[in-house]
């Protein structure tokens, strides 16, 4: 029997009741690493092979609503902790046996927010696991029903100025590095992973805009910018600011050439430090009032 989008969910479980994605728009559960083969080709042909440590996680695309994961469970509260555990998230096929995925003690390796000109605001999470088991989701959990965040609902300024901005997305990313050890396993589970350990989080930004944005990447030590997003559905407001931080230093300007009537347009990267404030604790960088 063939199965299509609306006989599915994903939803994520933080200790009570189950709570659906923000309206999800694609997304998989996966091994970000272990699914590979090494083999060893020996002198006479002889052949061998080999399976890596494998660990777990996935990807969920979503339309912001409430955003419950981006503002308590992206962001970690101090430079060496994970962040806040995911009791588990699961998905698959609604009441069909063991056609869902459930992964147990989550956590967010990183998240996307973006925008661009004629769309709504998304945000991608990518998340990694300690377990995985096959599941039968008997009801799905009920969907949100809190509006969502179109783009002419928002502002964008670099150093509190308008430059026309097309498109824009900020990544914050905890970097965890999945840990094995050659200690005895349990049968069935001797290649999973068993644990995770942070690495130096990193946050990231790439806007483009119309107006061309001064900075001078030559420069003895080029300049950070501060870059500030708002966007409301009505009801809440979604802000993302680096203004606890430095700044986010430049890392690309190029100068762009473009054919006949197209649009000039000039994209923007940076990245934070790696300890700025507005990597550590949530409400520092993202927010939602």
């Amino acid at each position: 029997m063939a199965f299509v989008g609306i006989d599915e969910t994903g939803e994520y479980n933080l200790g009570a009741a189950n709570i659906r994605f923000d309206q999800a728009q694609s997304g998989d559960f996966t091994h970000p690493e272990g699914d590979g083969i090494t083999h060893y080709d020996g002198v006479g042909g002889q052949s061998a092979h080999n399976y890596p440590g494998v660990n777990f996680g996935g990807t969920a695309e979503t339309l912001l609503q409430v955003g419950t994961l981006l503002t308590a469970h992206s962001v970690r509260a101090a430079i060496n902790l994970l962040p806040p555990v995911i009791t588990y998230i699961q998905g698959g096929l609604v009441n069909v046996a063991n056609k869902a995925k459930t992964q147990t003690t989550c956590y967010i390796d990183s998240v996307t927010v973006a925008c661009e000109i004629g769309g709504l605001v998304t945000i991608t999470y990518n998340w990694v696991a300690l377990e995985e088991a096959d599941s039968t989701v008997a009801a799905a959990a009920g969907a949100s029903n809190v509006a969502v965040y179109s783009w002419h609902r928002g502002d964008i300024t670099m150093g509190g100025l308008n430059y026309q901005c097309e498109r824009w997305e900020v990544t914050y990313s905890n970097n965890l590095t999945p840990v094995w050890s050659l200690d005895a396993g349990t049968p069935d589970e001797e290649r999973w992973v068993e644990e995770y350990t942070p690495s130096m989080p990193e946050v990231t930004v790439s806007a483009d805009f119309r107006a061309d944005v001064p900075i001078d990447l030559t420069a003895d030590e080029p300049a950070p910018f501060r870059f500030i997003s708002s966007c409301t559905n009505g009801t809440s407001t979604l802000a993302i600011t680096d203004a606890a931080g430095q700044g986010f230093y430049p890392t690309t300007r190029p100068l762009p050439l473009t054919g006949g009537g197209d649009s000039v347009v000039y994209n923007v990267t940076g990245e934070l430090e790696h300890d700025d404030t507005c990597t550590l604790a949530a409400g520092n960088l993202f927010d939602i009032a």
